[in-house]
C-alpha cells in the first residue's frame, strides 16, 4: 500500500541513490568506462532510460530490502547484506548479459560494475533503512 510513509522512504532512497551514484558517474567511473568500453559508448547519455532506471531502482530496493527490514524489525546487517545481494543480482544481470552477447565486453568492466552495484546497493540500503527507522514514522 502506498502511503505518505512509503513515499518518504522512496524519496529518501531515490535521493541517496542519486547522490552516491552521481559522485561515481561524475568523478570516478568516466575514465574507467572510456578506457575499457569507450568504443561502445554513445557520445551523449540518453536521458529517458537513465531517468527510468533512477525511478525504478529505488522501488526494487524498497520492495526487496528496505521495507522488509523495517517491517520485520531486522537489523542494519540485514539491510546491508540484502542490499548487497540485490546489487549483485541486478548488476550481474546487466554485465553478464553484455558479456554474453557483446564480443568485446571486458571482464574487468563486469567485475567493476558488479562490485560497484553491490557496494552502492548496500550503502543505499543502510542509509535509507537507518534514516527511515529513526526519522520516518
Amino acid at each position: 500500500m502506498i502511503n505518505t510513509k512509503t513515499v518518504r522512504i522512496y524519496l529518501t532512497t531515490l535521493l541517496t541513490l542519486s547522490v552516491i551514484d552521481g559522485v561515481w558517474l561524475t568523478f570516478i567511473s568516466p575514465k574507467i568506462y572510456k578506457h575499457y568500453i569507450g568504443f561502445l559508448m554513445a557520445p551523449k547519455v540518453s536521458l529517458a532510460p537513465a531517468v527510468l532506471f533512477y525511478l525504478l531502482f529505488p522501488i526494487g530496493l524498497m520492495i526487496f530490502v528496505i521495507l522488509p527490514a523495517l517491517q520485520k524489525k531486522n537489523t542494519i546487517k540485514f539491510a546491508a547484506s540484502r542490499g548487497a545481494l540485490f546489487g549483485l543480482f541486478t548488476y550481474a544481470t546487466f554485465d553478464l548479459s553484455c558479456q554474453a552477447v557483446l564480443p568485446h565486453w571486458p571482464t574487468t568492466i563486469t567485475i567493476i560494475d558488479i562490485v560497484w552495484g553491490m557496494s552502492l546497493s548496500a550503502a543505499i540500503s543502510i542509509i535509507s533503512y537507518s534514516f527511515s527507522k529513526k526519522y520516518i514514522k
